[in-house]
């Protein structure tokens, strides 16, 4: 079961991906939906979504840090955020 901060931050990439790719259908994504092998996010795309995150969170993520396994799923990116907060 997901804390709420979790839950929030999971919504927070959820809502900028529906923003970045209009066509996503809301119902087929979930905290295991894989952002680059299941279509979710492109290259363009993926450089937005570290830059809003930072935004939001006021949080600096380090190039060593854009990695496979922090930028996997939509749960592995929430989690790697509240790592971060």
């Amino acid at each position: 079961m997901l804390s709420k901060k979790e839950s929030h931050i999971q919504g927070f990439i959820i809502d900028k991906l529906i923003e970045y790719n209009k066509s996503l259908n809301v119902q087929k994504i979930s905290e295991d939906s894989r952002l680059f092998e299941d279509g979710i996010i492109d290259s363009i795309s993926f450089v937005e979504l570290i830059l809003d995150i930072q935004k939001k969170y006021h949080i600096e993520i380090e190039p060593e840090e854009i990695n496979e396994s922090n930028f996997t799923s939509i749960g592995e990116l929430s989690h790697f955020i509240i790592t971060k907060l």
